[in-house]
Order: C-alpha cells, then sequence, then structure tokens
C-alpha cells in the first residue's frame, strides 16, 4: 500500500471545472444552505419551523445545524455561511430581542416598564416571566 498522496493544483481545477464532488457530505451540505437561502428569499428570514409542513428535511437540517454549533462540531466555514445569510443559532435569544424591543417601545410611549396585564397582552406574560425569572428564590 502506498503512502496517500495530495492530487497537484492543475489536476484538482480540472476536476473542479468539470463539476466532480471531492466530498458528497459537503455537496449535501450545501445543497441544503441553497435551499435555505431560497428559504430566506421566500419569508424574510432563516427560521424553519421543525415541523415545516412544506420542507420536513431542511427543518431536521436547520436544527442538525444549532445542534452542531452548540456542541461545537459544526465547520467554521458553514458557520460563516449561515451567519452571512442572517442564521440565528439561538432562536430563543431572537425571540427574548424582539419582546425586550417591543418593552422598549412600550416605555417610549408610556414612560414606563409596566405592561397592562389586563388584556390579552403577550408583552404581559412575557414581562410577567422575566418579574418571575429574577425573583431570588426562597428556602
Amino acid at each position: 500500500m502506498h503512502g496517500k498522496k495530495k492530487l497537484d493544483e492543475t489536476r484538482h481545477r480540472l476536476l473542479v471545472k468539470v463539476g466532480f464532488v471531492f466530498s458528497v457530505l459537503e455537496k449535501d451540505w450545501q445543497e441544503k444552505f441553497v435551499r435555505l437561502v431560497k428559504c430566506k428569499k421566500l419569508n424574510g428570514h432563516c427560521s424553519v419551523p421543525s415541523r415545516h409542513p412544506d420542507d420536513q428535511e431542511l427543518a431536521y437540517w436547520v436544527g442538525q445545524q444549532r445542534t452542531h454549533f452548540n456542541k461545537g462540531k459544526l465547520r467554521k466555514h458553514h458557520e460563516r455561511q449561515l451567519r452571512k445569510i442572517g442564521f440565528i443559532f439561538y432562536p430563543r435569544d431572537e425571540d427574548w430581542l424582539e419582546y425586550f424591543d417591543k418593552l422598549i417601545e412600550n416605555k417610549n410611549e408610556h414612560g414606563h416598564c409596566n405592561v397592562n396585564a389586563n388584556k390579552r397582552n403577550p408583552l404581559a406574560t412575557w414581562v410577567k416571566k422575566q418579574r418571575c425569572e429574577s425573583e431570588p428564590s426562597i428556602v
């Protein structure tokens, strides 16, 4: 058995020109990425629900990218590509920031952060949750 030889640059370029696939896994990743980009163009964001009715495969793939990222296993060039299109690795953070922005709007309008809880208001629910989560535990 011979040692692993490195493909010379000229041969590599020739193979690339004809569309040679060096890594089937990378090709699959890039195809899913292109689908995510199309989804973003269509919907204005990269949030694919885990139970996406039109594309379960893409929804699963998106979840896998977040899992790989959280475990430190997402390739850096993949992370860069995803960040470039505005991919959110922590969707809960995005939701939190959205409600925080609404709270700031409410404060600017009313001069305080007290949100009317009498109405069925999702912001009031969020504010209540923030207060509950910040209270020290009583033992």
